[in-house]
């Protein structure tokens, strides 16, 4: 039943792919984060900045185990782990009462840091898998290209053509 939906729908699971990217963009959306943080839990800036530390070091260790449970479990394990870990780690946040910095460090940055980065690889390389053709599609980012100001693709600047960039031709 699972494999008609996914031969049916391929999209859908790539929409869902990178709904769920978005989210592992949490470490880098960090900026946004910092001051509502520091106001709800009455972290200073010094304080804050232990708080995404924290979350990055997670993050690291995070791919380390969600890589070695993903070779031993399956993607779907790894992708199941770290929804839990990531929205754990924000109702927790949700939770904690207001004023309590040290209780953010424990109960947000490790789970979130972990979380994200046992999401972010296993949809990553599922994608790369069930759309192997078409890399335009499943490992593509639009991004600036830094000879010129057109955007461009990952896949456009990665493939041996003639010029990758259309600045460049």
């Amino acid at each position: 039943m699972k494999q008609q939906f996914a031969a049916k729908h391929p999209w859908t699971i790539l929409a869902a792919g990178a709904a769920i990217q978005v989210l592992t963009g949490l470490p880098a959306a960090w900026g946004v984060f910092q001051k509502p943080v520091m106001e709800e839990y009455g972290l200073s800036e010094q304080g804050a900045g232990y708080a995404f530390a924290l979350l990055i070091a997670a993050f690291g260790v995070g791919c380390v185990l969600g890589g070695f449970l993903q070779d031993k479990k399956g993607p779907r394990c790894a992708a199941l782990w770290g929804t839990a870990l990531l929205c754990g780690g924000f109702f927790a946040a949700a939770f904690l009462p207001g004023r309590a910095g040290w209780g953010f460090f424990l109960a947000f940055s490790i789970p979130a840091g972990l979380g994200t980065a046992f999401l972010y690889p296993s949809i990553q390389s599922c994608a790369q898998k069930w759309y192997a053709g078409r890399t335009w599609a499943s490992a593509s980012v639009p991004q600036r290209c830094p000879r010129c100001p057109v955007r461009c693709s990952t896949a456009q600047r990665s493939r041996p053509v003639r010029a990758p960039c259309p600045a460049l031709r």
